[in-house]
């Protein structure tokens, strides 16, 4: 199967996006690379995969309660550690840490939902052309 296909690959793109997204959004979270947000996104994903339990999250109660500010907390906590370790991402103060994932989950999954159809090859070959165009523009312009 093809990488560019893959769901994998989908994931990354639209997940990366929405980390670039949150950081727009929330004035004190910085991303100083695109290697931030794909390392962040990577980061997040490798424990979300170790620590959570996929049966947490269908436990989450639908109203508030201490076991779901808990399970917001930690989840900020998390991120801030995440922001704190990496290079490329920057995150001031916990408040901006705690609502972060929570608008970076939302982001996602609209990105996700709308975007499953985007032919990633055709994005990729568009835009090698557009940089190879703005490259040929440049090299006219010597003097």
């Amino acid at each position: 199967m093809d990488f560019l296909h893959s769901e994998i690959f989908s994931h990354i793109v639209f997940q990366t996006l929405a980390m670039m997204a949150t950081a727009l959004l929330l004035p004190k979270v910085r991303i100083t690379s695109i290697f931030g947000a794909v390392g962040c996104v990577v980061a997040l994903a490798v424990v979300n995969a170790t620590l959570w339990d996929v049966a947490l999250f269908f436990s989450i109660p639908d109203t508030l309660s201490l076991h779901a500010l808990m399970l917001l907390g930690t989840n900020g906590f998390i991120f801030w550690i995440i922001a704190k370790l990496l290079p490329g991402i920057e995150v001031d103060g916990f408040f901006s840490a705690l609502i972060a994932p929570l608008i970076f989950t939302v982001l996602s999954v609209v990105f996700y939902s709308y975007g499953r159809s985007v032919d990633w090859v055709s994005v990729a070959k568009y835009l090698f052309e557009q940089a190879l165009a703005v490259r040929e523009f440049f090299m006219q312009q010597k003097p």
